[in-house]
């Protein structure tokens, strides 16, 4: 009956609007994604230590991830590169309110080579508060086939993932490969 249908529409429409709320009180669904996908991606610190999707979740130190990795992927060159480091779990992971702190974006690269590509935003290595359990740093890969646009965002923090991943996927991208680790604090 028609009445079903209204009510049945609405439930749905809470049961949307729910998930949307908690999505954003968690900093967007990209802070739910954090994992090892694909191959394709490696970083490598100057300090030696490689992250790539094999070892994923491993536990690093603020001063082993300070400075800049180089970041490569192997995936055959076609189209665009979308390079994203966000922290989903700031200030706290029980209150992300301030995620996703975007640490590293670069978009429309032709290769691994970052020059070829816009910067949002250039490296900032991980830095939890004292107090915090640690943080989630996780780096995505996506692929398009035509260049997407995206406005530098006015803040590292509250990077909308969600939005950027929305994007990305609408210009018919994909993801290719993702990596994570875990920080905390240390002086």
């Amino acid at each position: 009956s028609k009445a079903t249908v209204s009510v049945l529409y609405w439930i749905v429409m809470r049961c949307f609007m729910t998930v949307a709320a908690v999505l954003s009180v968690l900093g967007g669904a990209s802070g739910l994604m954090c994992s090892g996908t694909g191959e394709a991606l490696k970083l490598v610190y100057p300090n030696g230590i490689v992250v790539d999707p094999k070892n994923s979740g491993r536990n690093l130190t603020m001063p082993q991830t300070h400075d800049r990795p180089n970041i490569t992927w192997n995936v055959p060159t076609a189209g665009y590169f979308q390079y994203i480091m966000v922290d989903p779990d700031a200030p706290t992971p029980a209150d992300p309110r301030m995620s996703d702190i975007l640490h590293q974006g670069s978009v429309n690269m032709k290769s691994d080579d970052f020059s070829t590509g816009t910067v949002l935003e250039p490296y900032m290595g991980p830095s939890p508060p004292p107090t915090s359990p640690p943080h989630r740093y996780c780096q995505f890969l996506y692929t398009t086939n035509v260049p997407i646009t995206v406005t530098p965002p006015a803040s590292r923090l509250n990077f909308n993932m969600t939005q950027l991943q929305h994007t990305i996927l609408a210009a018919g991208g994909k993801l290719v490969s993702s990596t994570y680790f875990y920080t905390q604090y240390s002086s």
